[in-house]
């Protein structure tokens, strides 16, 4: 066998999961992983533009360190 082709339970599973996911309750599970992923974008905007606003009310400031 050649070493660049995985052969085995990850294989296997593999083309498992590729019907499963063709299946209803798979499309669930696909929209589900995909609704949290937008969950943690706006999580990241939402502080992004608080940063943003945190940044617009001040200049940088010098800071003498003895």
């Amino acid at each position: 066998m050649s070493e660049n082709k995985k052969v085995g339970v990850c294989g296997w599973l593999e083309g498992r999961l590729d019907r499963f996911y063709s299946t209803p309750w798979g499309g669930h599970l696909k929209n589900a992983r995909k609704e949290m992923l937008l969950a943690a974008r706006a999580l990241i905007d939402d502080r992004l533009e608080w940063l943003d606003r945190l940044g617009h009310d001040s200049e940088p400031r010098k800071i003498e360190v003895e």
